[in-house]
């Protein structure tokens, strides 16, 4: 389902909380309430009481698909309208509400089923050349999507006058309307900017599917535009004259109303005819601009004959309560099962075994066999005397009271039906958009003023073949040359061209992302096993980072089998992938796959790196630091003093050598007193040592240490 198109204006409101902080609330855009007057016909139609012919069922197939129809070419249908009441009809089939003798209100038929008609069949009524919904509805982007061809053209025209929701903002939301053909948006707060925003979203699919599309198919935006109406935007200046001339087919622009200083604008000129401004509306406006082309042999458009589309409003609106009742008038007019006046094939009523079978007249009527007597009918009110009686046990050919009251009230829905059809033909329409739009006044002429004309716009229209055709490749045209073969009568399938193409497309992505995946999968194994096995081994041997790593026999093992897998998956090699699940069918694959090769590289310890020389430049300072950071020598001669001794045990040691023949027998020195300890294999406990003998200062020779 197409997503709709939905103009919003955020409203905010400003509230603060217990803090004092100011917090801006806005509202986002609510989905429709209102129901599609085709969708509450379609409810209230009901289930089929009889058996559908097979063309119904052919056109309710392709009801999703209005935008692919092109694909047929060239081939069309012709409606003949019913020579006789006894005929059957098609339209009437599809769309219970529609007669002949009576106006259609074309609210009450799906846009889908309108566009699709509108491609099949030629010589459709004129009740069917123009359609009207609103901008919000939810088929309107698939009707959009459309192409214009040479066979079909569909024309759009948006009335969107003093609508509040239309800002510079959210314009840029009507790029999906590509078959845009004329745009009100008088009154609205739309600026010079807007416009160039607009101008903006013309563009083309730059993809290869392009290709095998119509040249209009490929064209994104509002391409077409030939008419816009700005009139009374005050936010709009002469800035818009630059942004005009963006859009290829722009022939009338009204900015009566506007900031305009000049009406200087490329390419345009002052017009003075009233018929292609306000109060003209915009499908009479495109009348008089065709008829001004016409004069030249100008086709405005793809087709001579093109259908119109009215956008109107925003929102559906609601149905009046006479308009429902109409629509169950209808419906129980068509309690018979009868298409036109003509029995048709349809579902009987359920009996009951244990009942008499029914007259011959009634059979005739059941199984749709009728005679000429009871078939031939001049009006829906002898279609009413028909009604069979399927009360159970009922097999009389007199009169029933079922059945005549049934009859009765089928005779006053008629009535009914024919007095709000007669009133809804007389009385002036009622337009179906939200958007308040002001009075027009009858004669055109006395709406403009002389003052007004330099503002009122208009240039020659340009041809529909001058808009510029996409760009296709060389590439591509070759790639559309091989998917799609010509038939005998010079004609391509682009239908199944489409299709292959998108198939094989499908197909080489899906082939190339396993291809990806499979190669990136199998180097990370082997780039990841390689590491683990080298990293282990290394760590096993030492921790000292300047350590030179033992080469084990499970590295040179790794190394020799990555050499291995490296060298075969060098050379190409041809494999045929069976059906599985996850490859796709491919004959024949080239496979490269190039693993990274690990290098040891050597290890030098710190110790044995040379020292760089220092530069010139740097080694004068370097002599003068170095000169600074050697110390003072000290003098041999210097007399040295032990600060750790007592100064009683000094003076006890100076008075002993002083005194006269007095020398010692046995000389101390260091040696001796420090004595080498044993060290034993079992510990022992500090109370078990033994303690060192106290030394005295009468058992030191001072002087034989001194010296």
């Amino acid at each position: 389902m197409s997503r709709p198109i939905r103009l919003w204006r955020p409203r905010q409101t400003r509230t603060s909380d217990d803090a004092g902080i100011t917090i801006l609330k806005s509202t986002l855009p609510q989905a429709s309430r209102t129901a599609a007057p085709y969708e509450i016909a379609a409810q209230e139609h009901g289930k089929l009481t009889h058996l559908p012919s097979l063309t119904y069922f052919c056109v309710q197939t392709l009801l999703d698909y209005p935008d692919q129809v092109h694909a047929l070419g060239p081939l069309r249908l012709t409606y003949r309208p019913p020579d006789s009441p006894d005929a059957h009809d098609i339209l009437r089939e599809l769309i219970p509400s529609y007669r002949a003798h009576n106006p259609l209100d074309i609210r009450l038929v799906d846009p889908r089923l309108w566009a699709l008609l509108a491609q099949i069949y030629r010589g459709l009524p004129p009740q069917f050349r123009s359609y009207t919904l609103p901008l919000g509805d939810r088929h309107l982007t698939l009707l959009q999507r459309i192409p214009p061809t040479a066979d079909f053209a569909l024309v759009t025209t948006l009335a969107l006058p003093t609508c509040k929701e239309l800002t510079d903002d959210n314009i840029v939301l009507l790029k999906d309307m590509h078959s845009l053909c004329a745009f009100d948006a008088s009154g609205t707060a739309l600026s010079a900017w807007a416009i160039k925003v607009f101008a903006k979203t013309l563009t083309t699919a730059d993809d290869e599917d392009a290709v095998y599309m119509p040249p209009g198919a490929s064209r994104r935006g509002p391409w077409g535009l030939r008419i816009l109406s700005l009139r009374n935007c005050m936010n709009v200046d002469s800035e818009v004259f630059d942004h005009l001339p963006l859009f290829p087919l722009l022939s009338v622009v009204d900015v009566r109303g506007t900031r305009c200083k000049s009406s200087k604008a490329k390419y345009f000129r002052d017009c003075d005819d009233a018929h292609l401004f306000y109060p003209a509306t915009l499908s009479e406006a495109l009348s008089a601009l065709e008829t001004i082309a016409s004069k030249e042999q100008c086709p405005l458009y793809s087709h001579p004959r093109p259908y119109l589309l009215n956008v109107l409003g925003l929102e559906h609106g609601k149905l009046s309560v006479a308009e429902r009742r109409s629509l169950r008038a209808i419906n129980l007019v068509d309690v018979s099962p009868s298409i036109g006046t003509r029995r048709d094939v349809f579902l009987p009523p359920l009996r009951d075994a244990t009942s008499p079978p029914p007259p011959a007249h009634q059979r005739n009527r059941t199984t749709g066999m009728a005679t000429p007597s009871t078939s031939r009918h001049s009006s829906d009110d002898q279609v009413l005397l028909d009604i069979v009686c399927d009360c159970s046990g009922c097999a009389n050919d007199g009169a029933c009271e079922h059945r005549n009251a049934v009859a009765a009230a089928a005779r006053e829905g008629l009535q009914g039906a024919r007095r709000i059809s007669a009133m809804r033909f007389y009385e002036q329409p009622k337009p179906a958009s939200r958007v308040r739009r002001a009075a027009r006044p009858s004669d055109p002429k006395h709406a403009c003023k002389p003052e007004d004309k330099p503002f009122m716009l208009f240039r020659f229209p340009p041809a529909w073949s001058s808009l510029p055709s996409p760009e296709v490749p060389a590439d591509a045209q070759r790639k559309k040359a091989k998917l799609d073969p010509p038939l005998a009568d010079k004609r391509t399938l682009s239908a199944d061209g489409i299709r292959e193409r998108a198939e094989v497309k499908t197909a080489v992505t899906a082939m190339h992302a396993s291809l990806k995946e499979r190669q990136v999968s199998r180097a990370a194994v082997v780039v990841s096993d390689t590491a683990e096995s080298s990293g282990e081994a290394e760590r096993k041997v030492s921790s000292n980072p300047f350590a030179r790593p033992t080469k084990s026999k499970s590295t040179e093992k790794t190394r020799a089998t990555s050499k291995v897998q490296a060298s075969s998956s060098s050379v190409p090699a041809k494999r045929t992938l069976s059906n599985c699940a996850d490859a796709p069918r491919v004959s024949t694959l080239s496979l490269k796959l190039s693993l990274p090769t690990t290098t040891a590289k050597k290890l030098i310890p710190a110790s044995q790196l040379p020292i760089p020389p220092l530069p010139p430049e740097f080694r004068a300072q370097a002599a003068r630091s170095a000169r600074r950071r050697v110390p003072a020598l000290v003098t041999p001669n210097a007399k040295r003093i032990q600060a750790t001794l007592d100064p009683a045990l000094l003076a006890a040691s100076k008075r002993t050598d002083s005194s006269a023949g007095f020398r010692p027998t046995s000389t101390l020195t260091l040696k001796n007193v420090i004595q080498p300890t044993s060290l034993s294999s079992k510990p022992t406990s500090a109370k078990s040592k033994p303690k060192p003998k106290p030394i005295t200062s009468a058992s030191f020779d001072w002087t034989a240490w001194r010296k």
